[in-house]
C-alpha cells in the first residue's frame, strides 16, 4: 500500500472537503480496524519473558510485537484504509452501570504503559490514524467505524482479542479477526464461522454472551447455562431475553429456577455488553485513508527503539524503501537463550505444533545428531523471537501416534519450512517414515544463490552479513557463534538457537533473492531438487550383484592379460602402476622419444 502525500483530514472548504470524501469512498475498497489496547496487550505479554530492551534499557517488547503484527496483517491483507482505536483510562457508562466491571484485573505493567505513548506516535508518523474518545471503549470506536463502513459498502476487518466484536459480523462486508493468542494465531470469522464457533448468528451473539457472561470483563453469567451447548440453544429456540424469561416455566426446575433468579442480571449484560455504533466520532470513515507518511520521523523512531529487524516489514507493508541510516554499529546484537527451550514433554510439544500448524508464519526446522551413526537425537522448531519461542523436542516424542501425525501435518503445512542443509536432514526424516517438508527455503543455498564464490556458508557468518545480527547464545559461547558442538542441555538449547536464527535468516535472504531476480530459480528448480535429492540418496539404486561379480572377474582377467603383454614388450616385469618405474622402462630402457604436449 503505497504512502498518500495528501492530508486528506486537514480543514478546508466545504467543497474541497467534499470532493475529498468522495475519493476516499471511491478508493476505501478495504478497511482495517484495530483494537489497539487488545492487541498491544497480547503483544506484550507474548514477548514479556524475552524482556525485549534497547541497549539503553528502554523496553521494547509491546512496540516491536505490535508493529509485527501491524506489518504482517498490512501485507497480508492490504488494506486501503487503517485506523486503530485505543481506551481511555476514564470511566465509561459500563462502569456506572456495574461497578464492579472489569474489577480484579492485574495492574497495567510499568513497562507497557511507557510503550504505549510509543506505539501511536509511530502510528502518527507512519500515517495511520489513532482515535481515543473520552466514556468509550475502543470496541464503541471499532463498532461505530465498522457500522459507517457497511452502510458504504466498505469491506471491512476488525482485528480485535474481544469477542464482544462477534456482534459486528455481517456478510459480506464485516468479518473479525480474531486474535487467539501471541502476534501471529488468527482466525478470521464470517457469519458462518460465528455460528461454527458459538452456535449462534452474530446478530444473536449479544444474547448468547449476556446469558454465559464474560470473566474477562467480570460479568457472571446465569448459573447453569455457562455451558455454549445451553446458551445457544434457548436463544435459538426463543429468539430473545424477553422470549427466553417468559418460556423459563418449560425449563427444567434448576434451570427454570436459575433463570428466574438471575434475569436482571442477564439484561444488565446484554446492556453493557451491546457496543456502541454511534460514538460521536470527529473523523468519518471515508477519511481513514493512510495518510502521509513521514519518512524521517520513521527512520528517527525505529533507529532509537533499534528495531533494525523490523525494516523489511516496513517496506513490504507500505510499499515503499526506508533505509537505516549508517551511523554507529550496523550490527545488532540478539540474545536467543531466553527464547529458545527444550521442551519437558510431549503434550508441550503437542501444544506447540498445534499452534504452528495453524499459522502462516514459516517456521525453520533443525536437528542434534548422534555424530557417529548419523542418525538425528531431537528436532528444534525455529521462530523468529517476535512471532514465539524456539523449542528443541527428542526424537522420542514422535513415537506417539497422535504427535507424529501432528509433525507430519506441520511439514506439509501451507506455510512452509526453513532450514539450512536440509538434504541430510529430510534423508533422516523419511528414514524415519515421515513424508519431506514443503521447502519455501534452505538457508544455505540461498546464500549460495547469491554468492557462489564464497569459500564457506556457515550459518554464523550468514546471519551476521545479512541479517545483521550477532547472536548472544548464552555465557561461555564467544558472541555470534553457536556452538553446536557441546553436549546436553546446552546443546539441546544451541540447536533451538539455530533454528531461530535461521528464521531469521529467512526473511532477509528472501528479499534479496527477489531483488536479484532469483526468485523462480529457487522456487520451481533449486529448493524442489533437494527433496528430490534427499528422496534419490535415501532410495538409492539397485543393483545385480552377481553380473557385478562377473563383470569385476571379466576385467581382473583382461587387466591381468595386459599387464603379462605389457611385460613381455618391455622385456621385463615391472609395476606398471608405478609412474617412476614406467618413466626408467619407456626413456631410458627402450630409449623411446618422449611426446611434446599438445
Amino acid at each position: 500500500m503505497k504512502a498518500v502525500a495528501e492530508d486528506i483530514l486537514t480543514d478546508t472548504s466545504n467543497l474541497d472537503e467534499r470532493a475529498s470524501r468522495e475519493n476516499g469512498q471511491k478508493n476505501i475498497k478495504k478497511l482495517m480496524l484495530l483494537d489497539g489496547n487488545s492487541l498491544v496487550y497480547r503483544a506484550f505479554f507474548a514477548l514479556s519473558q524475552a524482556d525485549m530492551r534497547t541497549t539503553n534499557g528502554d523496553p521494547t517488547g509491546a512496540i516491536y510485537g505490535f508493529l509485527t503484527m501491524l506489518f504482517t496483517l498490512m501485507t497480508d491483507h492490504k488494506p486501503d484504509g487503517l485506523a486503530v482505536a485505543f481506551d481511555l483510562p476514564h470511566p465509561t457508562f459500563r462502569h456506572e452501570r456495574v461497578e464492579t466491571y472489569k474489577a480484579g484485573r492485574a495492574k497495567t505493567p510499568d513497562d507497557l504503559l511507557e510503550q504505549l505513548p510509543k506505539i501511536k506516535e509511530i502510528l502518527s508518523s507512519m500515517g495511520i490514524h489513532t482515535i481515543e474518545i473520552p466514556g468509550y471503549e475502543a470496541d464503541d470506536i471499532l463498532a461505530t467505524f465498522a457500522t459507517q463502513a457497511r452502510e458504504a459498502k466498505i469491506e471491512t476487518i476488525v482485528v480485535t482479542g474481544d469477542r464482544d466484536s462477534y456482534q459486528l459480523v455481517e456478510d459480506p462486508y464485516i468479518k473479525v479477526l480474531y486474535n487467539r493468542k501471541g502476534v501471529s494465531d488468527y482466525i478470521l470469522f464470517d457469519e458462518e464461522g460465528i455460528r461454527e464457533r458459538t452456535g449462534v448468528a452474530p446478530t444473536d451473539y449479544v444474547k448468547y454472551a449476556a446469558l454465559r457472561g464474560d470473566k474477562s470483563d467480570n460479568l457472571p453469567g446465569v448459573p447453569g447455562v455457562g455451558e455454549k451447548k445451553t446458551a445457544a440453544k434457548l436463544v435459538n429456540e426463543f429468539g430473545t431475553l424477553d422470549g427466553i424469561f417468559q418460556a423459563a416455566d418449560q425449563q427444567k426446575p434448576k434451570l427454570k429456577e436459575n433463570l428466574l433468579s438471575n434475569e436482571d442480571l442477564a439484561r444488565l449484560n446484554e446492556e453493557v455488553m451491546t457496543l456502541i455504533r454511534d460514538v460521536p466520532l470527529e473523523v468519518e470513515v471515508l477519511s481513514l485513508k493512510v495518510g502521509e507518511f513521514d519518512a524521517e520521523a520513521t527512520q528517527v523512531f525505529f533507529q532509537d527503539f533499534e528495531l533494525r529487524t523490523l525494516m523489511t516489514k516496513l517496506n513490504d507493508a507500505f510499499g515503499s524503501s526506508i533505509a537505516m541510516e549508517a551511523g554507529g554499529s550496523d550490527q545488532s546484537d540478539l540474545d536467543l537463550a531466553n527464547d529458545c527451550v527444550t521442551l519437558d514433554n510431549s503434550d508441550d510439544l503437542k501444544s506447540l505444533l498445534d499452534e504452528i500448524v495453524h499459522s502462516k508464519i514459516p517456521v525453520a526446522l533443525s536437528a542434534s545428531w548422534d555424530v557417529e551413526q548419523e542418525i538425528p537425537t531431537g528436532f528444534a522448531l525455529g521462530r523468529d523471537p517476535s512471532v514465539g519461542h524456539s523449542a528443541w523436542f527428542p526424537f522420542w516424542y514422535l513415537k506417539d501416534e497422535g504427535i507424529a501425525d501432528d509433525f507430519k501435518q506441520f511439514l506439509q503445512r501451507d506455510a512452509g519450512v526453513i532450514g539450512h542443509g536440509l538434504k541430510k536432514l529430510i534423508r533422516s526424516l523419511l528414514a524415519l517414515d515421515f513424508p519431506p517438508p514443503k521447502i519455501i527455503m534452505d538457508t544455505e543455498i540461498a546464500a549460495y544463490l547469491l554468492n557462489p564464490s564464497r569459500n564457506s556458508y556457515l550459518l554464523n557468518d550468514l546471519l551476521q552479513e545479512y541479517a545483521k545480527l550477532s547472536v548472544q547464545t548464552g555465557p561461555g559461547i564467544p558472541e555470534g557463534q553457536l556452538d553446536l558442538d557441546s553436549q546436553g542441555d546446552s546443546n539441546m538449547q544451541q540447536i533451538a538457537i539455530e533454528a531461530a536464527s535461521i528464521a531469521l535468516l529467512h526473511k532477509p535472504l528472501e528479499d534479496l533473492i527477489q531483488e536479484e531476480g532469483l526468485a523462480q530459480l529457487n522456487k520451481e528448480i533449486e529448493f524442489p531438487l533437494i527433496n528430490v535429492l534427499a528422496e534419490m540418496e535415501f532410495t538409492g539404486m539397485q543393483v545385480d550383484l552377481e553380473r557385478l561379480k562377473r563383470l569385476r572377474d571379466r576385467l581382473e582377467i583382461e587387466v591381468s592379460n595386459a599387464r603379462k603383454k605389457i611385460h613381455q614388450l618391455a622385456g621385463q616385469e615391472f609395476n606398471v602402476n608405478s609412474t617412476k618405474q614406467l618413466q626408467q622402462v619407456l626413456f631410458t630402457d627402450l630409449n623411446l622419444e618422449p611426446r611434446k604436449k599438445n
